[in-house]
């Protein structure tokens, strides 16, 4: 529930309201001209220039806060584009909302409802609690205050925002809940059909920006779950760096809202194939007229495919496959002073790939021949 101040009831209706017809609104944008030509008596025509459309923001005034049906006045309050209501963050503790402080590195923190939000002038993202949150509209400093926007605090803090064409905003906070957020993404981890455990999984956000502290480790059977997400639209993402066994996954986009659990598909996952003989970078003789090659064995394997191609033309010169972690490449194949780079594919007994070396933009499998 909302920390409500003492005068403002728990049950909280907020309405924010443009006056369009605003003297003040009106002044910012210029005042209409209208000239008056009787045609004859008692017939007169009006022509209107209207004022011209602003970009900047709509002054204070035009902005109008009403909870539970009553006015409270706000001298910070102001529309920006995207219909975007703007609020100096200090405001919000008047409304009972919470308590504010300043943080170090020129952050705002307000703290309420079991939430901490944090905000910095410019920024286009808050930290709600630990997690990094991509935000509507950015964050600006006018007259040394803090603007935030107003409809993601609302729902942040866990109450109903609703923005209507006249513009009307409407926040209910008589039922909030802790929505910092109370958002569940539940998956599974599996590897050649079977669960893998011991997983780290993160979420990332539509541009793929690791949303921190969203993070959680697979079980025994492979699930892993990851709580505590505002609304929005993301991805579990498996990342090689965090497991380095397995290559780079991510499920299909999730959107999740209402404090929902929503239940993405099993994420299948690549096994990292590391080169073995000859050792990347090596210059390698032929013996016997043969190079011999060898890899790192993928568990699940019945066909290994190895790809030899020139480096600088990407040329296929020899691709051959086999049951087992090796194979032999003729020498006549290969040109002496030539650099290599040779890529293994692991696949099952149904022609599934499940691993591989890893391809060029990575660190690929490169050798010279002398």
């Amino acid at each position: 529930m909302v920390n409500a101040g003492s005068s403002i009831p728990p049950c909280l209706g907020v309405i924010i309201a443009l006056l369009a017809y605003s003297s003040t609104c009106c002044q910012a944008q210029s005042d209409p001209t209208v000239t008056v030509r009787p045609v004859e008596p008692r017939t007169p025509t009006v022509t209107v220039r209207p004022a011209p459309a602003t970009t900047e923001p709509a002054s204070q005034s035009a902005v109008l806060l009403v909870i539970d049906d009553k006015i409270v006045p706000s001298e910070s309050l102001e529309l920006v584009r995207g219909q975007q209501v703007m609020i100096w963050i200090r405001e919000l503790q008047n409304l009972g909302w919470g308590t504010v402080s300043a943080a170090s590195g020129g952050r705002s923190v307000l703290k309420g409802n079991g939430v901490s939000l944090s905000f910095k002038a410019g920024e286009s993202t808050a930290m709600v609690n630990s997690l990094s949150v991509k935000l509507p509209v950015n964050v600006y400093s006018k007259a040394g205050k803090t603007m935030v926007p107003l409809s993601f605090v609302a729902k942040s803090l866990g109450m109903k925002y609703d923005l209507a064409i006249r513009p009307v905003a409407t926040i209910t906070t008589g039922s909030a809940t802790l929505a910092g957020g109370h958002n569940t993404i539940e998956g599974t981890a599996v590897f050649n059909g079977k669960a893998v455990s011991g997983l780290v999984v993160r979420v990332t956000d539509e541009e793929m920006k690791v949303v921190d502290g969203a993070t959680a480790r697979s079980r025994s059977d492979g699930t892993f779950t990851i709580g505590n997400l505002p609304d929005g639209k993301y991805y579990a993402y498996i990342y090689s760096g965090d497991n380095p066994e397995y290559f780079n996954r991510q499920s299909k986009l999730i959107s999740v809202s209402g404090g929902e659990t929503a239940r993405v598909e099993p994420i299948r996952l690549g096994r990292i194939i590391q080169p073995k003989s000859p050792a990347t970078g090596a210059e390698v003789s032929p013996v016997q007229g043969a190079v011999k090659f060898s890899w790192s064995s993928c568990e699940g394997t019945a066909t290994y495919k190895l790809t030899i191609r020139a480096q600088s033309d990407r040329r296929t010169v020899a691709q051959l496959t086999s049951q087992s972690p090796s194979a032999t490449v003729r020498a006549d194949t290969l040109t002496a002073g030539t650099r290599y780079e040779a890529e293994v594919e692991a696949h099952n007994a149904d022609g599934e790939y499940i691993g591989g070396t890893p391809g060029s933009g990575a660190y690929p499998w490169v050798f010279g021949v002398r």
